[in-house]
């Protein structure tokens, strides 16, 4: 992700130095999560939905936790980026629904400034950043919604952030498919290796 990023940074390098860079705080609401009491958790889905890191996370959005909450602390609306602000510090999704956030998350809730797949791939490419600000060398790293507000990052007209993402995303879909292509390569010459082994001792 970080070398697509920055090959994306290296084809718009003469716009890129008149973007300004902006506080995160000033683009978007840091939301910090608060976990209700342990009392109001239920498994009855009709209940708001809470989850209190990133164990649910999944490749992009949000998959159900299983658990819900009765009593509501913090809120995270539909089409939230969420990330996880303690170990591992940076990992983020994207919301599909309103949920409640615990502790281990905070969620971003988007001003008209920002473009929400733009941030949320530019999250995405400051995992190693984000650890350090934490302090990934910490027994228990962890990042704080000070911290977070106060993150500067490049703020590209909204129809430059869209062409970004829009690059960036045809970008990603080759390598994925560049994966599966290894994968499957992988999977056949696991299967041949076998082949020929059986075949060595009948």
């Amino acid at each position: 992700m970080e070398l697509v990023m920055n090959g994306l940074a290296a084809k718009n390098a003469e716009n890129a130095k008149s973007w300004p860079m902006v506080r995160l705080g000033d683009v978007c609401e840091v939301i910090a999560g608060q976990s209700p009491e342990g009392k109001y958790y239920t498994t009855d889905s009709s209940y708001t939905e809470f989850h209190q890191g990133c164990k649910a996370f999944g490749t992009k959005y949000l998959l159900s936790s299983n658990v819900y909450t009765k009593e509501i602390s913090k809120l995270a609306s539909a089409g939230s980026i969420v990330m996880s602000v303690r170990a591992p510090v940076g990992t983020v999704n994207i919301t599909r629904s309103e949920i409640c956030i615990g502790r281990g998350l905070c969620a971003f809730k988007l001003s008209q400034k920002v473009d929400r797949e733009y941030l949320y791939y530019y999250l995405l490419s400051s995992k190693k950043y984000l650890d350090d600000v934490a302090g990934a060398g910490t027994v228990f790293p962890s990042i704080s919604r000070k911290q977070l507000v106060e993150i500067q990052i490049p703020l590209p007209s909204l129809e430059v952030q869209r062409e970004i993402v829009e690059r960036l995303e045809t970008e990603l879909g080759e390598i994925e498919k560049l994966m599966a292509e290894a994968e499957r390569g992988l999977k056949a010459a696991e299967n041949l290796r076998k082949a020929i082994l059986s075949e060595a001792f009948e």
